[in-house]
């Protein structure tokens, strides 16, 4: 989980006992914008997220790493 990009890994069994493997998202890509999009009818993540977040900017949460820890009283994160 990060501010601006994450990640999704799995674990994976192979002869050496396993490793972590990285997934790619819709679009191919290691690392997906930390953006989801709350539409009227969708729920959108990533790249789509982001693309439509103009359209919905107060149906947008992005920066989910900032809000670990902090109250849904705390006024700084509304905006």
């Amino acid at each position: 989980l990060g501010t601006t990009c994450s990640l999704v890994g799995a674990w994976v069994e192979d002869e050496k006992g396993g490793r972590v493997e990285i997934l790619k998202n819709e679009e191919g890509y290691l690392t997906t914008p930390s953006y989801v999009v709350f539409s009227d009818d969708d729920i959108l993540l990533g790249d789509n997220a982001k693309a439509q977040c103009v359209i919905y900017p107060k149906g947008t949460v992005v920066d989910f790493k900032r809000l670990i820890g902090r109250r849904y009283s705390d006024q700084s994160l509304h905006i």
